[in-house]
């Protein structure tokens, strides 16, 4: 009984080992083939990052990205529809 617990163990312990080097053979697959081709083969590089404007609520006072805001006829900025007839 002894024998087959050492050798089931073994066995686990083997399973996880070999798990763990598929999983690092495909990241570094993924990782290490260099940067992408575009359609007509040149190369794009790394994604840009996109930034956007923070504008402070002028009821509530959240910070909320420009392009989500409402405004009113006066020129005020608001989070919500809510904020703006509240």
């Amino acid at each position: 009984m002894t024998r087959f617990l050492v050798i089931l163990a073994l066995l686990v312990l083997i399973g996880l080992s070999i798990d763990r080097g598929f999983d690092r053979l495909i990241a570094k697959l993924r990782g290490g083939m260099g940067p992408r081709q575009g359609p007509a083969g040149s190369q794009t590089g790394p994604p840009t990052a996109v930034t956007e404007t923070l504008v402070r609520c002028s009821r509530c006072g959240v910070f909320v990205l420009q392009t989500r805001t409402v405004k009113d006829g006066q020129g005020r900025v608001f989070c919500s529809e809510r904020c703006r007839s509240g």
